[in-house]
């Protein structure tokens, strides 16, 4: 059809399934009917929960989304939510942070018209909720040169004491 779903499969160590699922958040309402979701990255915090951060667009809008999604261990969606920054937003990694949170790298756009300029994108959820806990927009210059640039993926350190991203 018109859609695109994700699918998410917990797997023993030997490749045998223990459950698999199919997820659409089409924000249309018509389940599976017509929004593409596509997954990126996921991780998994102690507790067996599973965060998926993609996108997702439905199908006859030029808007695209960052999506990110809990899971119970069993698979059951806890909470999904779609993120809207600028005319087109993507989520790419996904990695649990040093609070018990959850941080995002992607990028966005701010052009209606080309050239398109990507900016990278960083947002930090709140794990129980999903909810914004900072979303910070990073563009790459050199002078007054706005240069595209992307995050495929994010990382968590301490340097010196303080919490940084790379």
């Amino acid at each position: 059809g018109n859609n695109t779903d994700f699918f998410v499969a917990r797997v023993f160590m030997n490749g045998t399934p223990v459950w698999f699922n199919r997820y659409n958040f089409d924000p249309g309402g018509a389940p599976f009917t017509s929004a593409h979701n596509i997954a990126k990255q996921l991780c998994e915090d102690t507790g067996g929960s599973i965060y998926v951060a993609g996108t997702l667009q439905d199908a006859g809008v030029a808007n695209i989304d960052g999506l990110a999604f809990r899971l119970t261990p069993a698979g059951a969606v806890v909470w999904a939510n779609n993120y809207n920054i600028a005319p087109d937003d993507e989520f790419q990694a996904i990695r649990l942070s040093f609070d018990g949170n959850i941080v995002i790298g992607g990028f966005t756009n701010f052009g209606a018209v080309a050239p398109v300029t990507h900016h990278m994108l960083i947002t930090k959820l709140f794990a129980a909720t999903g909810g914004i806990m900072f979303q910070n927009v990073l563009r790459a210059r050199i002078g007054a040169t706005v240069y595209t640039s992307r995050c495929y993926d994010i990382i968590e350190s301490l340097a010196g004491g303080a919490v940084q991203y790379f």
